[in-house]
């Protein structure tokens, strides 16, 4: 599997591993070796634009990227997320997960055990993993071949299981704390009750779950992009579907905009909030819906 990594898994392979093969994290083992260089990391945050330093904090940002030294996968693995580009790809799972532990510590949520549902090959996933001490991440994805990367370069943990699109997932009855799916719910268009049920099942009462979705914030922020972005090229490939259907109010509840005829990723759904909170509170708890939280997609925070 050497062409579909940066660099090979005995690399990443660190020292409290070796010595330790059940340890969920190490809080002393810094990289020997890291998945980008800080001088790389250090020039895609002078750009503000791309990583906004208000996410960092106070933050040891030098510490974050020398506790990471898994591959990174190749572009072909990567979900089109900054092909060509392994610090920007690496520091934009970073502020995902920074903007998600934020939310952790507003909350005062202490976690031990959480998934990350719809993980693709770990953008954000590495960096629960690497950052976050004494918790094991699960991990799942509806790609076998995104499982078979992280089950082969991130050894133990993450634990990565396989989905299909029929609801139902290999972990126990309220065992979970956290739950995160980033760009999941906005694009399941038929067994999203099914899901969002099976997600409540796994999840410990009391526990969180961080869900993006598209809604009407995302639909107001898309008017002023480019059609060459991937979201509105993707909705023109629908028939009949223009620019300047963007700039009328977004339909009220539940919408996909199909761009293909089949396979997971066939659509791009979109939730009003008035159906988020008359739908998805039969399942969970809704505390806040964050508007364009991630990426011009908003944020639903749960809890059970």
């Amino acid at each position: 599997m050497a062409e579909q990594v940066k660099h090979s898994a005995a690399d990443s392979k660190t020292a409290d591993q070796e010595t330790n093969p059940d340890v969920k994290n190490s809080d002393v083992k810094l990289a020997k070796r890291p998945a980008i260089t800080t001088y790389d990391a250090r020039l895609i945050r002078q750009r503000p634009h791309l990583f906004p330093p208000e996410i960092i904090r106070d933050r040891d940002f030098r510490r974050m990227v020398l506790r990471d030294n898994f591959p990174l996968p190749a572009d072909d693995y990567r979900e089109g997320y900054h092909v060509g580009s392994d610090a920007s790809y690496w520091l934009n799972g970073l502020e995902c997960y920074l903007k998600t532990l934020n939310v952790i510590e507003k909350y005062e949520l202490e976690i031990s055990d959480m998934l990350d549902f719809g993980c693709a090959s770990g953008r954000v996933t590495r960096h629960f993993r690497c950052q976050m001490d004494d918790v094991q991440v699960w991990a799942a994805d509806i790609n076998p071949k995104h499982i078979d990367w992280l089950s082969a370069h991130f050894p133990r943990n993450p634990k990565a299981i396989a989905v299909n699109e029929t609801p139902g997932i290999a972990i126990a009855d309220n065992s979970l704390d956290f739950i995160s799916a980033y760009s999941v719910f906005t694009h399941i268009d038929e067994t999203e009750t099914g899901w969002l049920a099976e997600m409540r099942r796994v999840l410990r009462p009391g526990g969180m779950a961080y869900f993006t979705v598209h809604n009407e914030d995302t639909w107001r922020a898309m008017s002023d992009l480019d059609p060459a972005n991937r979201l509105v090229a993707s909705m023109l490939r629908r028939e009949g579907f223009t620019l300047e259907r963007l700039q009328q109010p977004m339909p009220v509840g539940k919408t996909a905009y199909y761009f293909a005829d089949e396979g997971a990723y066939r659509a791009q759904v979109f939730h009003s909030n008035c159906y988020l909170r008359e739908v998805w509170s039969q399942f969970f708890t809704i505390h806040e819906i964050l508007p364009c939280e991630q990426q011009r997609q908003s944020v639903v925070i749960m809890t059970k």
